[in-house]
């Protein structure tokens, strides 16, 4: 029996052993847990790891004393957000016909466009027979602006005149026409409309 009693006494050694061993097996897991535990919340926070820093995890003192406050650190300051800047306008605006090149709407002009003497003859002529006498007049003496020796010009601040009743004014518009172009080909009817103004 004593044999036996030592065996049983040795096989009790032995669980006893594996009891221990487990239990520190389960003690060191459980440590582990707690540290990757508290490394996710140090990620999450934006703080070092712990063991980098000398830190004992949460809940643990480290060797030899009282456990230790984590300290959390403040969280810089935001910058402001960068503002885009426009670029700047462009010195100037390419000079081409309004057909080859578009138009920026949001340039800032450097020089007042010139106008067409030529475009503005037309439009106040279309105004000019819709019945739009001060429309026709202000056109013309806009064209006239831009190029006081374009003689149809001088023809349709005439026939404006002569409509509106003013003699004296649409003789001289006419004047000026026919001295800027003598050899037009309705030349004699604007003689022939002076004759009719009086003289």
């Amino acid at each position: 029996m004593e044999g036996r009693g030592r065996e049983g006494r040795a096989e009790e050694g032995r669980a006893a052993q594996g009891r221990a061993r487990q239990a520190r097996a389960d003690e060191a897991r459980a440590d582990e847990a707690r540290a990757r535990q508290g490394r996710a919340e140090d990620r999450r926070q934006g703080v070092q790891g712990r063991a980098s820093q000398g830190r004992a995890p949460q809940g643990r003192a480290p060797q030899g004393g009282a456990p230790k406050t984590v300290e959390k650190k403040a969280p810089e300051p935001k910058k402001p957000p960068q503002i885009a800047k426009r670029p700047p306008a462009p010195e100037k605006i390419a000079k081409a016909t309004p057909r080859a090149q578009p138009v920026d709407p949001y340039a800032i002009p450097t020089e007042r466009p010139r106008a067409d003497p030529a475009a503005l003859y037309r439009t106040g002529l279309q105004q000019y027979a819709h019945g739009d006498t001060a429309g026709a007049l202000a056109t013309f003496r806009g064209s006239l602006q831009t190029n006081p020796g374009f003689a149809p010009t001088w023809r349709g601040i005439g026939l404006v005149h002569e409509k509106m009743g003013n003699k004296k004014e649409a003789r001289a518009a006419f004047r000026r026409y026919l001295e800027l172009a003598p050899t037009a080909g309705d030349a004699d009817q604007i003689r022939d409309r002076m004759e009719r103004l009086g003289t």
